[in-house]
C-alpha cells in the first residue's frame, strides 16, 4: 500500500516538474532553486548527524549518491547507500565507490539496530 501511495506521488511530482521545465526561464529557475534547496537539506542533514554523534549510517533511496557522497566527505562515518533502482546505483558506484546494497525500502536486509542513523 505504501509502495503504491510513493508511486502514485512520484508520478504527480515528475507531472510538475515537466510542465515546470516547459520554457528555459522555468529551467533556470528551477534548476538555482533546486540547488539551493538541495545545499540546505545537506548542511541539516550533516548538523544533524553531528549532533547525535552518528558512526554508521544508512543511505536510504540513496539514488545516484550524491547526498551519500557528501555524508562521506564531510563525517568520519561508515555509510552504505541503499536503493531499489539498479541503474542509479550503477552511476553512484561510481561517483562513491562506497557499500551499495539493491534493496526495497519495505523489505531491508539489514537488522533492525545495524545503523546509528
Amino acid at each position: 500500500m505504501l509502495r503504491d501511495i510513493l508511486k502514485r506521488w512520484w508520478v504527480i511530482k515528475m507531472e510538475e516538474v515537466k510542465l515546470l521545465m516547459q520554457d528555459e526561464t522555468s529551467r533556470k529557475y528551477f534548476s538555482r532553486s533546486t540547488k539551493r534547496i538541495a545545499n540546505l537539506f545537506i548542511k541539516n542533514i550533516l548538523k544533524t548527524l553531528k549532533e547525535f554523534n552518528a558512526k554508521s549510517i544508512l543511505d536510504i533511496g540513496c539514488g545516484t549518491g550524491y547526498i551519500t557522497k557528501k555524508i562521506k566527505d564531510s563525517l568520519d562515518v561508515e555509510i552504505v547507500g541503499c536503493d531499489i533502482n539498479t541503474n542509479r546505483l550503477s552511476i553512484a558506484s561510481k561517483l562513491f565507490g562506497e557499500e551499495l546494497v539493491t534493496a526495497d525500502i519495505t523489505e531491508l536486509p539489514f537488522k533492525d539496530s545495524g545503523f546509528d542513523a
